[in-house]
């Protein structure tokens, strides 16, 4: 099953339903050259106390509260004819 395409916002209103009198802060997590995917960290304060969210952006564009799947290398083998071969 295919998760919805979400923006950003749409993804913090849906799991953290910030009111209007919310602070919100967000902050992106910068990784070395090895991490092809983003990371934004969204801090939500409010009277009744704080809360912190990782955000991950996936090949489809969506913001999800999971980590993109991670692609491995893949080898392939096929066979293949020699001219030695009859």
């Amino acid at each position: 099953m295919q998760p919805e395409r979400q923006s950003l916002r749409r993804a913090v209103e849906k799991w953290l339903n910030p009111g209007a009198r919310t602070a919100i802060h967000a902050q992106r997590v910068r990784h070395g050259k090895t991490r092809t995917f983003s990371c934004v960290w969204v801090h939500v304060s409010c009277r009744d106390g704080s809360l912190s969210v990782a955000f991950f952006r996936h090949e489809d564009g969506s913001w999800q509260v999971y980590p993109p799947a991670v692609k491995l290398p893949v080898m392939g083998a096929a066979r293949r004819r020699f001219a030695c071969e009859t």
